[in-house]
């Protein structure tokens, strides 16, 4: 699945304590559905793989928007000036089921941030 993200998020952050700052973050967003595909592959009852379908597409099976919920923390570690390193650590949580009709899937993740301010 491949969305298309639009966050709003509140960023609160500390004074800088020595050299470094500290930040959290919460907010919402809303996700457009660019990409939806899948792969297949079936078995028999003995196990024996057969042939494979790859890159199968499923948007019609997968909800167009994606609403999710994001909470996270980080800090930043000034090099001098203006400049700063940052790392952080953001858990994004579906609100929504992504998929239409009867089954149900909510899809989250775990974000990692490295990054250097000018």
């Amino acid at each position: 699945l491949q969305y298309f993200e639009i966050p709003l998020t509140l960023k609160m952050k500390t004074n800088e304590i020595g050299y470094i700052t500290y930040w959290a973050a919460i907010g919402t967003g809303i996700g457009f559905k660019l990409k939806a595909a899948a792969d297949d592959e079936v078995k028999d009852m003995v196990g024996n793989g057969q042939p494979s379908n790859t890159d199968i597409d499923i948007k019609s099976e997968i909800n167009f928007f994606r609403v999710p919920f994001n909470i996270g923390v980080g800090i930043e570690y000034s090099l001098g000036g203006t400049t700063s390193i940052l790392a952080g650590l953001q858990f994004n949580n579906g609100l929504l089921d992504v998929l239409d009709g009867d089954d149900q899937a909510i899809n989250n993740y775990l974000t990692l941030q490295l990054g250097i301010l000018f």
